[in-house]
């Protein structure tokens, strides 16, 4: 039974933005979880990071899935509530694409 999932949101940087403007743009401040999600999941937020690196951005967010509700709702894909969750929002705000990593649970 996994207790976490990890996902990570990249934008390379190769517009007007600098990476540490893409961090900033791209965080959880202006770009929350929505919380519908939590409440409809039952996963909580472990942490959300962003981080400016030389040529990119990334922000990493990782969820608590241990909760009844999550296991009871997702018994047999954890991985699937997480697919694509800010991808869109993430682009629609920084008006740029999103490379999404495949969700990672463990």
């Amino acid at each position: 039974m996994s207790t976490t999932v990890t996902c990570v949101y990249t934008i390379n940087a190769s517009g007007q933005m600098t990476p540490t403007q893409l961090a900033a743009a791209m965080s959880a401040v202006t770009v929350p979880i929505p919380p519908e999600f939590l409440l409809l999941t039952g996963a909580t937020i472990t942490s959300d990071n962003t981080v400016a690196g030389a040529t990119s951005a990334a922000r990493t967010v990782v969820f608590n899935i241990a909760s009844a509700q999550f296991q009871a709702q997702f018994p047999d894909d954890p991985l699937g509530p997480f697919w694509g969750l800010l991808t869109l929002p993430i682009a629609a705000f920084v008006n740029a694409p999103v490379l999404e990593a495949l969700p990672v649970a463990v």
